[in-house]
């Protein structure tokens, strides 16, 4: 039971251990991306709940996570491959950028960069969780890229911003929320087969990675069923993944107060005290 479920891990994250880029002193593949998105979301948690020393907490959560990899492999779980330590010291690096990602988020005046970010970030997540996990191939080899593919990524992240910004301009038109989810999804549907269509009747491009690929309907949609889930559920999945991390980062910025436990305020401190020196 316990090695399928390891089994199952390890098969399902494979296409995270990519490398993107590496160098004597950096080593970054796909799980580093997670990492920076991890530190952002952990210090948008960490404000939200009111908790002092973020980056120091934000610090020891990075290196307690490191450090339980490491434990699963010394006692043989295998549930992670073991990593090189300049992967891990990069981890940790990317993790604590992401969260002064966040706090540097917090300062912004501009309202729109912090009404936006919630879409990007959850049309991101979504897309690249569903399009690594799925392992999307094509019959055109230029369309294929190791680990991760990026013209389906590309195109899903391309198509959940704008279900996400669609979503609200109906919002804003119309009174009731299943009305406007409704048309939403009607939407989603029409141009979800008028893409199909052109990718694989005109263009000739098919999705080849699952053997027991089946259509959804009328021929189009070729995938397993966790594909045919996806595709049909997935502007529900992506208006909750927004709803809970728009909260979750409003709730957090309401909260965000400069304080001498913010290491930005250490250099606006630093900037005023300078400029009134200056001044004088």
């Amino acid at each position: 039971m316990i090695k399928d479920f390891v089994f199952l891990i390890r098969e399902n994250t494979q296409w995270l251990y990519a490398i993107i880029y590496q160098n004597d002193l950096f080593f970054i593949d796909f799980w580093s991306i997670l990492h920076f998105v991890s530190g952002f979301l952990i210090s948008c948690i960490l404000i939200s709940f009111g908790t002092n020393r973020i980056l120091a907490k934000l610090i020891l959560l990075l290196i307690s996570y490191e450090l339980i990899e490491i434990s699963l492999y010394f006692y043989s779980l295998n549930i992670f491959k073991p990593e090189i330590l300049k992967d891990q010291i990069t981890d940790i690096l990317l993790g604590i950028l992401g969260g002064v990602s966040f706090l540097a988020l917090s300062l912004t005046s501009k309202k729109i960069i912090k009404e936006n970010i919630s879409q990007l970030l959850s049309a991101f997540l979504i897309t690249f969780i569903w399009v690594g996990f799925y392992g999307y191939k094509y019959n055109i080899e230029y369309f294929n890229t190791i680990g991760l593919n990026i013209w389906s990524f590309t195109l899903w992240f391309i198509a959940s911003t704008s279900i996400l910004i669609f979503y609200d301009f109906i919002d804003s038109k119309v009174s009731k929320k299943i009305l406007s989810i409704t048309i939403l999804y009607l939407v989603y549907l029409i141009s979800l087969f008028s893409l199909e269509i052109i990718g694989q009747e005109l263009l000739n491009i098919h999705e080849i990675s699952k053997r027991n690929a089946t259509p959804l309907i009328f021929n189009l949609i070729h995938g397993n069923i966790y594909l045919h889930i996806f595709y049909l559920s997935s502007p529900l999945i992506l208006l909750t993944t927004n709803f809970v991390i728009s909260s979750l980062i409003n709730k957090a910025l309401t909260k965000f107060e400069y304080s001498l436990d913010n290491p930005l305020l250490i250099f606006n401190d630093i900037y005023s005290k300078l400029k009134d020196i200056i001044s004088q």
